[in-house]
């Protein structure tokens, strides 16, 4: 730790975190500022003064590295900033994440806990945890997540299960009441439902959503916020117990985790939120 820091250091610092505040995507990507960019990965000075204002702010800074592996995702260099789960200035609540991923009026506390589980699957599907990239897939498709999200959750109606306050049978009752339609302009439709939880991860930069194709696949912001956040703590072993229900059946899907914090169903509350 620096004993003192210099007033073009603190000026760079702040410049660095306002950049990543205000963006919509709370992002800095090395092709877009290079000298601060270069500043954050080649200085300790610089980092540590990041670190302490974004502590201050109740968030995490978190580098993102290129997929060279993936098109869209090469020049993914950059820093993001992650708000800590009850930062209520940066963050969701629980009904500010509902309403932003569904439109119109009329959406339920059951609606939330629905997103927040297809999220938690999403995760599932993509991420084991393991090995040097704990990433197990590049894209899947909607009807692939849509398919594996009413698998798990009949499942877990079927024991009636009830995890962490969560009851499956409400969430499977709610999915299924969804129509079987082609159409994802409407959120009454299990693919409209899909679609707008897809498009809100897509706004956040957190996955890439074609939704021509209906293909999606995580960013490299995704990839270092599992890597660096939720696969190194007990984020981990919280959301694995969502998805170790034993059907009797062995497909899989690189399961055993996920991430997204889910809370206790039935308590309309509006604590903050962070995926």
């Amino acid at each position: 730790m620096h004993a003192s820091y210099s007033i073009d250091d603190i000026s760079r610092a702040h410049e660095i975190f306002a950049i990543l505040a205000t963006s919509p995507t709370h992002e800095l990507r090395r092709t877009n500022n290079p000298d601060l960019y270069n500043d954050y990965v080649e200085r300790d000075d610089i980092r540590e003064l990041c670190a302490q204002e974004a502590a201050t702010w109740n968030c995490t800074i978190v580098a993102m590295q290129a997929r060279f592996d993936m098109p869209g995702e090469r020049d993914a260099d950059g820093l993001c900033l992650v708000p800590d789960k009850l930062n209520t200035t940066l963050g969701y609540t629980r009904a500010t994440l509902r309403d932003a991923v569904l439109p119109g009026s009329g959406n339920t506390m059951t609606d939330y806990y629905l997103i927040v589980f297809i999220i938690m699957t999403l995760i599932e599907m993509f991420y084991d945890g393991s090995g040097e990239d704990p990433r197990t897939r590049s894209s899947i498709t909607m009807r692939v997540l849509q398919t594996e999200v009413e698998r798990q959750l009949k499942i877990g109606a079927e024991h009636e299960e009830e995890r962490d306050g969560i009851l499956y049978t409400d969430l499977y009752n709610r999915f299924t009441a969804l129509r079987s339609d082609d159409d994802d302009t409407k959120k009454t439709t299990k693919q409209g439902f899909m679609h707008y939880t897809l498009s809100f991860l897509d706004k956040q930069g957190l996955v890439n959503y074609a939704k021509d194709v209906r293909v999606f696949s995580p960013t490299a912001k995704m990839d270092a916020i599992m890597e660096r956040i939720v696969l190194t703590d007990d984020y981990f072993e919280r959301f694995s117990r969502f998805f170790d229900i034993d059907d009797g059946e062995n497909e899989d899907f690189g399961f055993d985790d996920d991430a997204a914090q889910a809370p206790a169903a039935g308590k309309d509350s509006d604590d903050a939120q962070n995926l």
